[in-house]
């Protein structure tokens, strides 16, 4: 075999190799416990995250490590960047409403009355251990297999136009 020839087939696959892309829509949903959640996100990988909680009268923060620590209150969404991600549980409040009933004696002209009135407080519960349940949904919409496709573009043009030289310089020598 001519190595003209092979470095043409070489950059015709760079080529090809650098316009390749994996599109299928990959879906991964996990539920947050009492372990951090750790996601590594290859550089090639675009897509986006988002949690939620599935609670109505309770607000749920998290801790996500990801280019710095952020406390972020749910439902959270965000575009999936490349990187390592952990992601866990940091406070939890809870709110309630607690009824009291207030009794009063009046003293009218006609007599004492007694009179009764409902006073209604909202209640925080405060607590450093999630226990409603915290959703996280990733979502990965394209992965290409290369980091920079203009790159291998480049190189797989170079190959190609040298194995082109190449083989018509061997071509032209074999006569």
């Amino acid at each position: 075999m001519k190595i003209g020839t092979l470095l043409l087939a070489l950059g015709i696959a760079v080529l090809a190799l650098g316009s390749v892309s994996i599109n299928a829509h990959v879906k991964y949903d996990l539920t947050l416990g009492p372990h951090p959640v750790n996601l590594v996100v290859p550089p090639t990988a675009t897509g986006f995250i988002s949690i939620s909680e599935n609670t109505t009268n309770t607000t749920v923060y998290v801790l996500i490590n990801h280019d710095g620590q952020n406390v972020v209150k749910l439902p959270y969404s965000s575009a999936l960047t490349p990187g390592n991600w952990t992601i866990q549980g940091y406070k939890e409040v809870v709110v309630t409403v607690a009824k009291e009933i207030i009794t009063q004696n009046e003293t009218l002209k006609c007599g004492n009355v007694t009179t009764q009135r409902v006073v209604s407080h909202v209640v925080q519960n405060v607590s450093n251990n999630v226990t409603s349940p915290v959703y996280i949904h990733v979502e990965v919409d394209r992965m290409n297999l290369v980091q920079d496709p203009t790159l291998v573009d480049i190189a797989g043009g170079i190959l190609t136009a040298l194995g082109i030289a190449l083989a018509l310089l061997e071509t032209r020598h074999s006569f």
